[in-house]
């Protein structure tokens, strides 16, 4: 562990009984800007979620089975779910999200770059893979 994840460590814990009466499922993720980051992925959920008047606690319910639950956190790129498949999935997303009048610029961009990898003949990977070649990460 690196010094300034260690120390991140130690200000999360100094600062947990403040956290406590804010919050009551406290997780540790990472450094500073780390809890802003699941933060805004959280939101973009609720909000598609909301604007969409799908029921919430079954979004919350499917999204561990689905690529939230995501291998390439342990660096596996197979395909769980290929990536022709998932872009196929992102047109009914992005279509909800114009009849809510919620933009999904996010998942427009993903979109993007699924096209960009089919083009290039690698439908083989895992939707995971555009990360990895977006941050230059290997097995992908």
């Amino acid at each position: 562990m690196s010094g300034g994840q260690v120390g991140a460590d130690q200000a999360f814990e100094r600062a947990r009984p403040v956290f406590g009466t804010v919050g009551k499922r406290l997780v540790h993720i990472g450094g500073p800007g780390v809890g802003q980051v699941a933060e805004r992925c959280n939101q973009t959920v609720v909000t598609l979620t909301r604007k969409s008047g799908v029921d919430g606690a079954r979004v919350r319910q499917t999204l561990p089975g689905g690529l939230a639950q995501s291998r390439m956190l342990d660096g596996n790129f197979k395909p769980g779910l290929r990536i022709n498949w998932h872009r196929k999935d992102l047109c009914p997303a992005l279509e909800a999200g114009r009849e809510q009048d919620a933009p999904l610029s996010a998942t427009a961009g993903a979109a993007v770059l699924m096209d960009a990898l089919l083009a290039q003949g690698r439908d083989d990977l895992d939707p995971s893979a555009l990360h990895a070649q977006l941050a230059g990460l290997d097995g992908a």
